[in-house]
């Protein structure tokens, strides 16, 4: 366990790959929260197949977000590429 303030978090926070559930999220992080889901150099990459796939689902407040920053964006005060948040 690892002690973060007064709130003990569980090692496998650590081990565990972030995976993006949007069956149970239904996009949160990518609308509430500091960032947006972080991405590794092979999903960056295939962004634009994925948005191929996606963008009929999404609404136009997130297409005007995607437009105007693009698939990703980078995250200084975490050190990551991210998808970018809806309400930033």
């Amino acid at each position: 366990m690892i002690l973060i303030g007064d709130i003990l978090v569980s090692d496998e926070l650590i081990n565990q790959q972030f995976v993006c559930d949007l069956s149970k999220c239904k996009g949160a992080c990518c609308v509430e929260g500091d960032f947006g889901a972080p991405l590794d150099k092979a999903e960056q990459a295939a962004m634009p197949e994925y948005f191929k796939k996606v963008e009929h689902m999404l609404s136009k407040d997130s297409l005007k977000v995607i437009e105007a920053e693009g698939y990703t964006r980078p995250y200084e005060e975490a050190k990551m590429i991210g998808t970018p948040l809806l309400a930033d």
